[in-house]
Formats: structure tokens, C-alpha cells, sequence
């Protein structure tokens, strides 16, 4: 079963278009619909074209709320959500796209990538803040249920901390900042357990004198509208003054040990920040190298690729002879040879941020490998439609091997490798044609 492939297909454009005329199809069709002698007579339906493939770069804005109304109303979680997931998938599948993540609140500033795990942390923080300028003037139940929405919170932090990927590198400053995350939630709970109920005794209404009955045979006087109604609101209003639950804080002095636990954790997040700052430029070094290492492999193959093709087209412009088995035997000498090229892209190295190029180009290689072996089983003299199908395969490797080409050299820009040879290689592998 034959693909279609959107780089090659036939003429259907209205009178005007542009397009790239595959002369070599284009007479194959005019000879097998029938069209004898030369000239050779060409009809409409012979055409076939290139369709040019748009290669598109786009820049993303990302505006994330920091506010403190989208903490306290469990909104902010959901956007950070939203920013890594983005932010990943433009560095595995659109590397050549750029992505700005934007965090505004008073003030608006960029959030670099490396930024995004602890802007709750420092969400946190402002929310803290603000509960702690304005604890003066909130009631003590106010106050406590601040400290319950702080501790919630936190709570979110703790687990997030301690679900943050570890390696080898890694793994001790994840656990430094986990630790500072458990000191800072034992703190904040110590303060919120330092306000206690307070209970007040039920109060008994003292006897009064008896009410005076009025004397016999006297009229009483009946009251105004709504007259007997303000003693029972005025009740009603002393009820809840008495219902408010009223909280006694026993140790103040936790208010300050919490104060001085943020600043001992801040202090460790800078650390923590600067080791991870460390660590990240370390795998750019590495990430240059594999760079490095992927294009000069890519480069090799890419070489040995076309070689290949050079040999096959030289066989191919002699018609293969007419003798099957000796046909058969050349196409499996050219199976066996392939299939070395196609080891070879098997094993080009792994880098996580590389597999998406090295996935493609072995998606390349597998494709025309295949096609490569039904042409073998199926030739027969005398039959171009034969060879339809690899050259069917031939264009569409091309054409992963153009994107692989573009995003390496996308790649040589990010990292600043300015080798003249990988370049070159990359450049014309590029533009290459089968």
C-alpha cells in the first residue's frame, strides 16, 4: 500500500499558481497512460508537481497572573500548569519557536522556564505578606482562618517540592530544598496552633422584679407598629455578638519565630537557586557537546546517504538489465548496504532534548529501507511503475531529513557552535534533492 505524501502530488492548481514541475514523473505518466514516439504528448492529468513545504517560525506571549487573588481563589495552580506544559512542548516539539512567559501582578516582569517551580513559593510569600500587614486590624477568627488558607497553601508546596524530578545532579539540592520546605510548613503550623478557642461560660439572666399586672378595670394602651419589634432585634444582635468565636493567641512570639524561618528559608532558596544555576550550565556544556557530536554523525550519514543514492541512480539510468535474478541479487546488495546506513541512524546518540531529530531521522531511513525491499521482491523488467514507490519514499525521507537538517542548525545558532564543517553539511543536506 503506497502513502500519499503532501511532496508530491498532481496538478490541481488554478491557471496562475506557482509550482515546481517533477519533469521525470510527469513524462513517466505521459508514457504508461500511452503516448508513443517523440515528441511526447503531454496531457493535463500527466502533470505531477513539488508542493513546497512552509517552514514557519512563531514567538508566544504567555501572560500568568501573580496576584494574589488567583492563589486565594485556586486559580494559580491551574496557570502553572498551563505555562510548564507550553513551555515543554515548545522545547521537545517546536524548538524553533520561542516562548515568553510573563508574570504581571503590581508590576510585570519576564518568568524565565527555570523560574516556573517556585513561583509558588514565591506567590506564597506575597500572600503572607499581606496577611501579616494587615493581622492588626482582622478579629482573631479572621485571623485564624488566614492562617488556615496559608497553611492550605503551603501544604500545595510541600508536595510539589517533593515530586521534583532527581539525577545524580540533582538529587542533594532537591533534598536541601525539601528540607526547607518542611522546617517552613512545621513553623507555619506551630503558629496556627498557638491560637486556641476561647469559651465562654453561658450567662444566666439575673431574677427581676415581678411584672406589675395592670390595675382592674384598665384599658391598655395598644403599642405602635413595630414597637415591640426593637427589644427583639436589639436581642437578636446581643445573640450573635455572643455566638463570635473568639480565639486566644498563647505565644505570640511564634508570629516572630515564623518571620525568622522565612528569612532562613529565602536564604536557602538563593542558595539552592545558584547550585541549580551551576547545574544548568554545566548541562549546556554537555548539551553543546552532544550538539556537537549529533550534527558531525548527522553530517557522516547524511554523506553516505547520497553516495548511496549516487550508485543506485547509476544502476537505475541502465534500466537493471533484464536478467531477474541478477537484478534481484544487485537490489539485495543494495538492501544489505542500506541496511548498515540504517544501523547507523539507529545509533546516532540520545540526548532526551535530541531524540524528537534523531526519532525522525530514523523514521527516514526505515522508510526508504522498506521501500527499498519491495522493490527487490517485486521488480520485473520492462515495468517503471516499479520503482513509483521508492521514489515515492525517496522524497518523503527527504523531507524529514530537511527537518532534521533545519532544527540542528537551529540548535548550532542556540548553543553558538560555529564549526565551518558541520555547517557546510548541514547547509547542504538542506537543500539537497533526491
Amino acid at each position: 500500500m503506497q502513502r500519499h505524501h503532501p511532496a508530491l502530488a498532481r496538478l490541481r492548481d488554478a491557471f496562475g499558481d506557482q509550482f515546481a514541475i517533477h519533469l521525470q514523473r510527469t513524462i513517466h505518466n505521459a508514457i504508461v497512460r500511452g503516448s508513443e514516439g517523440t515528441p511526447v504528448h503531454l496531457e493535463p492529468e500527466d502533470f505531477e508537481v513539488y508542493r513546497m513545504e512552509e517552514m514557519a517560525q512563531s514567538s508566544t506571549v504567555l501572560m500568568v497572573d501573580l496576584s494574589l487573588s488567583m492563589a486565594m481563589r485556586g486559580n494559580f495552580v491551574a496557570a502553572k500548569k498551563v505555562a510548564l506544559a507550553l513551555d515543554s512542548l515548545f522545547r521537545t516539539q517546536f524548538p524553533r519557536d520561542n516562548l515568553c512567559i510573563v508574570g504581571f501582578s503590581t508590576y510585570a516582569r519576564e518568568v524565565k522556564s527555570e523560574g516556573l517551580s517556585s513561583l509558588n513559593w514565591d506567590e506564597f510569600d506575597r500572600s503572607y505578606d499581606t496577611f501579616r500587614t494587615d493581622e492588626a486590624q482582622l478579629t482573631s477568627a479572621e485571623t485564624v482562618s488566614g492562617l488556615n488558607q496559608l497553611v492550605d497553601e503551603f501544604r500545595g508546596i510541600v508536595v510539589a517540592v517533593r515530586k521534583l524530578p532527581t539525577s545524580e545532579v540533582t538529587r542533594q539540592v532537591v533534598s536541601t530544598l525539601a528540607q526547607a520546605a518542611d522546617d517552613e510548613e512545621l513553623a507555619l503550623r506551630k503558629l496556627r496552633g498557638s491560637f486556641e478557642k476561647l469559651e465562654a461560660p453561658a450567662e444566666v439572666a439575673e431574677p427581676g422584679p415581678p411584672a406589675k399586672s395592670p390595675p382592674e378595670g384598665a384599658v391598655e394602651e395598644p403599642q405602635a407598629e413595630g414597637a415591640a419589634e426593637q427589644p427583639e432585634a436589639k436581642s437578636e444582635g446581643q445573640n450573635a455578638e455572643k455566638d463570635e468565636t473568639i480565639f486566644v493567641q498563647r505565644d505570640r512570639s511564634l508570629f516572630d519565630a515564623f518571620d525568622a524561618q522565612l528569612i532562613a528559608s529565602n536564604s536557602l532558596r538563593r542558595e539552592v537557586s545558584q547550585a541549580l544555576t551551576d547545574v544548568s550550565e554545566d548541562a549546556t556544556a554537555e548539551n553543546r557537546t552532544a550538539v556537537a557530536d549529533f550534527t558531525g554523525k548527522f553530517a557522516v550519514l547524511t554523506r553516505k546517504w547520497d553516495a548511496f543514492h549516487q550508485g543506485y541512480d547509476l544502476w537505475r539510468a541502465s534500466e537493471g538489465g533484464c536478467d531477474r535474478a541478477e537484478v534481484v541479487a544487485t537490489l539485495g546488495g543494495f538492501v544489505l548496504q542500506f541496511g548498515e546506513l540504517a544501523n547507523s541512524v539507529r545509533s546516532l546518540p540520545g540526548a532526551v532534548f535530541l531524540q524528537p531529530m534523531g526519532e525522525l531521522f530514523v523514521e527516514a531511513v526505515e522508510g526508504e529501507k522498506e521501500a527499498l525491499k519491495r522493490l527487490r521482491g517485486g521488480w520485473h523488467p520492462f515495468d517503471g511503475a516499479v520503482y513509483h514507490a521508492l521514489d515515492q519514499e525517496r522524497i518523503e525521507a527527504q523531507r524529514l531529513r530537511r527537518q532534521v537538517a533545519t532544527g540542528l542548525r537551529d540548535l548550532l545558532a542556540r548553543y553558538e557552535i560555529t564549526s565551518p564543517e558541520v555547517e557546510r553539511e548541514v547547509e547542504r543536506a538542506s537543500r539537497s534533492s533526491p
